[in-house]
Parts: C-alpha cells; sequence; structure tokens
C-alpha cells in the first residue's frame, strides 16, 4: 500500500532501507521486489555486511573504502573539536573498523572529544 500511494504522486521518490541485512521478514522482501512496477520509485538498500542468498532481486554494489580525507571532512561535518594530532589518531582509528561511520553514529560527542576512543586501541593491543 505503501509503495502505491508514493508512487500515486507522480514525484520521482527514492526509498533508502540502512541496515538490509537485519531485514528477514521475506514478506517485506517479497514487497520489495514489487517495487520495479512503480515508475516512480526506487530503491536503495545499504548494508554493511554482504547479502549471501538474499531473495531481493537487486543489483549488488560494493562501494570503495574510506580515505581518512573523507572521514576527516565527517569528522568536520559534525564539528567535533578535536586537537589536530588526536583528529588523525582517531581517523587512523576509524579506518580500521569494519564500519567507520556507525562508530561515529554510536558514540555520543564527548566519547570523541574526551578521546576515550584511545581506550580500545590500548585494548587491542
Amino acid at each position: 500500500d505503501f509503495m502505491y500511494e508514493m508512487n500515486k504522486k507522480s514525484i520521482y521518490q527514492l526509498i533508502i532501507i540502512h541496515n538490509f541485512h537485519l531485514l528477514t521478514d521475506l514478506n517485506v522482501i517479497s514487497c520489495l521486489n514489487e517495487i520495479e512496477k512503480y515508475p516512480y520509485l526506487s530503491l536503495l538498500c545499504v548494508s554493511e555486511e554482504k547479502q549471501q542468498k538474499s531473495t531481493l532481486s537487486a543489483k549488488d554494489c560494493i562501494l570503495p573504502w574510506l580515505t581518512s580525507k573523507q572521514l576527516r571532512a565527517e569528522i568536520n561535518r559534525r564539528k567535533l573539536a578535536l586537537e589536530e594530532d588526536n583528529m588523525d589518531l582517531l581517523i587512523d582509528f576509524l579506518l580500521h573498523q569494519t564500519s567507520p561511520y556507525s562508530w561515529l553514529d554510536s558514540k555520543p560527542e564527548s566519547w570523541f572529544v574526551d578521546a576515550l576512543w584511545k581506550l580500545e586501541v590500548q585494548q587491542k593491543s
């Protein structure tokens, strides 16, 4: 019903599903497969894990790894007040994580500003 109603507006729209790998309801995935019937709707599913046997008829696109320049821009966009040496160390730490943006999303600003992420580095050493 949702897709039908959205398509009736005759405005191009993009439906984004983040963490698609957590979606396990086959009925929902079956409904998503019907999106190709709606000319004004597009679907983008983003996942941090490769789906091995998904029933979603979609094209896989593997995104390239993040660069330090991109992470620096994201940290600046979030206005995290970091000293330059901590900025470089944090970027290096994030580049070694499987999901750097998830790390940035999952922690409060104080975790970065107070350099609590350094405890993670020490624990892995």
